[in-house]
């Protein structure tokens, strides 16, 4: 029987597993009285070390292929006062875990809010491939009236097959706000 377990290193410097016991029980033969056993597992250490050029990076992430897709509920348009635009972004990655990967920046221009709903993670094996995936929605709300720019979103992760940072970005999205027409009341 074998047990696999995933790190995931957060700062660089040596990292020390020390070795630790552990207990199973087996059956002598097919059929045979059930035996309870304990073994220790060896110690090990690793040296982790950032990526060059990665210095200035805080989050960063080891995959050969991350991808990034957003969608918006309704699309980002010209709009009045008190409109919410919901920004839903998907992060895929192979061999890392879902809940790895970085959550998107909150960052926003001044008279914006933005609200971050909670990440909903996932993790895949399928035929030995394994795959995280990180679900989140941003909600902004634009209360007043003026020219906002929704930030873009980028995305940096070390390519350990190319041995490359890699990066991508979502764009920025620009709203125009008018003040509310004549009739409507805001809530806000």
């Amino acid at each position: 029987q074998t047990h696999e377990f995933a790190l995931f290193a957060q700062t660089p410097g040596r990292f020390e597993m020390p070795e630790f016991a552990v207990h199973f029980a087996s059956r002598e033969g097919f059929a045979g009285p059930v035996v309870e056993k304990q073994a220790q597992v060896p110690g090990w250490s690793i040296e982790i070390r950032r990526p060059p050029g990665s210095e200035a990076i805080g989050f960063l992430i080891t995959t050969p292929a991350l991808e990034i897709s957003e969608t918006w509920e309704p699309l980002p348009a010209a709009t009045q006062a008190g409109a919410v635009f919901k920004r839903t972004i998907v992060q895929r990655a192979s061999s890392v875990s879902g809940i790895a990967l970085a959550p998107a920046s909150v960052a926003v221009p001044e008279g914006v809010r933005v609200y971050r709903g909670s990440a909903k993670v996932e993790d895949h094996l399928e035929r030995g491939e394994f795959t995280g995936e990180r679900r989140e929605t941003l909600t902004y709300l634009l209360p007043r009236a003026g020219s906002f720019t929704l930030p873009a979103l980028g995305y940096t992760w070390w390519n350990p097959d190319t041995r490359t940072l890699e990066s991508t970005k979502l764009d920025d999205v620009t709203v125009d706000v008018a003040p509310l027409s004549e009739g409507h009341t805001s809530e806000l």
